[in-house]
């Protein structure tokens, strides 16, 4: 019976201290984003680049992405490129200079930067938005077209998982673009956090979904109508 009670009390420490770290711990991890500078370039695989500046918009002013330019040679289509969380324009998600060079190669010219918080961008905060607070990224990418001169080609809007979000949040609040490519999109936010949890430790969903409802509820994260 002592030995019950003992497990009894065992697992009532575990369950609260669970819920103590998914309404605190688990949420300040997810949102923070580790250094990752850029270390690769597009000319390994022989396409011709330029390293650019876009300046974005932030609540405090603007800031200068890091970003690469790979025009196609006869282009009949320009790419913007919005990466994932935690990652850079070379992301690890998607082969992504590879996907470059195949998109350069097939006459689809090529913008794309480090978000606000990522690879070689300034920090704002040091932490994701998942796509509500990195839209103006991706509208800096077409404003950079549109300084440039590089403005009748239709252009095509890309992104994978937190990009995506971002793209969808950057048509919402006026990307003009022709078409737009979603690779796994981010499209409920605390869904997304709990499924990576799964995904990232092997236990069931239905663990995180606390830490998934409190980053979303007091963490400063998308969710409800402001969800992509």
């Amino acid at each position: 019976m002592i030995r019950i009670k003992h497990l009894g009390l065992a697992a009532a420490v575990i369950i609260v201290a669970w819920f103590a770290a998914s309404l605190t711990l688990f949420p300040a991890m997810a949102i923070s984003v580790a250094d990752n500078p850029v270390t690769e370039t597009p000319d390994k695989l022989g396409i011709e680049f330029e390293n650019i500046r876009v300046t974005s918009k932030t609540d405090e002013g603007t800031i200068e992405l890091a970003g690469w330019w790979m025009p196609a040679e006869h282009p009949k289509a320009i790419l913007l490129f919005s990466h994932g969380a935690g990652s850079n324009r070379t992301s690890w998600f998607l082969p992504s200079i590879e996907f470059y060079a195949y998109m350069v190669r097939q006459g689809i010219s090529v913008i794309t930067v480090d978000m606000r918080n990522h690879g070689n961008s300034p920090k704002t905060d040091g932490t994701l938005g998942m796509g509500a607070e990195e839209w103006p990224d991706a509208l800096a990418m077409a404003n950079w077209l549109d300084d440039h001169g590089h403005t009748e080609l239709p252009r095509i809007a890309m992104g994978i998982s937190m990009g995506g979000a971002t793209t969808i949040h950057a048509v919402h609040e006026g990307l003009a673009v022709e078409g737009i490519i979603l690779f796994d999109p981010a499209l409920n936010t605390a869904d997304a956090l709990a499924q990576g949890g799964w995904i990232s430790f092997g236990l069931p969903p239905i663990l995180f979904a606390p830490y998934a409802w409190a980053t979303t509820t007091f963490w400063g994260l998308p969710r409800g109508d402001n969800d992509a």
